[in-house]
């Protein structure tokens, strides 16, 4: 695939709770940085709190990437690759219960850097001008949730394009196919 992918999920196992992701990012029109969110995080690793971090599917990794970390586990947002980006310095750093930020410092680190081999970061936002579809992995969700689950947050998420005025492919990381909506049982 080429495209660039930014999961929105807060846990792994595709949870409602991303489609309350999904919506906030919808209708801001944006992909926000933590700091343009507001949000004062200390957790924040390599991106920070002015980048965004995205995963350059056309480079999947399978070993330490963030293809295997993130896209894999939950719903993206697909990019078309015409966008700015900064592709970080791969650096290996323990970073386990440790302050990234400071760590760098004291190592004398200047720039951007990431541990994971796939990922590419945005300053601060990124237009959902740029919003080509949505990715997940069907055989994943379909691992952990019901038939019925699966066709609920797949229509619900197909509704919540269509209201906010994106008519945009959802499609399966695995076969790379755009998921056949008019399969999926219509809940009303």
């Amino acid at each position: 695939m080429n495209y660039y992918a930014h999961t929105i999920s807060k846990y792994d196992n595709f949870m409602l709770s991303d489609l309350e992701n999904l919506e906030n990012i919808l209708k801001s029109g944006y992909l926000l940085s933590r700091r343009k969110l507001g949000l004062n995080k200390s957790d924040a690793l390599f991106n920070g709190m002015d980048y965004i971090s995205l995963t350059d599917l056309s480079k999947k990794d399978n070993g330490h990437s963030s293809y295997m970390m993130y896209t894999k586990k939950g719903l993206s947002l697909l990019f078309n690759k015409d966008i700015d980006v900064v592709t970080p310095k791969i650096i290996y750093l323990d970073s386990r219960h440790v302050d990234i930020g400071k760590k760098m410092h004291n190592l004398g680190l200047r720039g951007r850097f990431s541990d994971l081999s796939d990922e590419v970061q945005v300053k601060d936002r990124l237009s959902l001008e740029y919003l080509k579809g949505l990715t997940l992995s069907l055989d994943r969700i379909e691992s952990f949730h019901s038939d019925d689950y699966v066709n609920y947050y797949l229509y619900y998420t197909l509704c919540m394009l269509k209201e906010y005025g994106y008519n945009l492919p959802i499609i399966d990381l695995g076969s790379e196919k755009e998921i056949e909506i008019d399969k999926i049982k219509r809940y009303v």
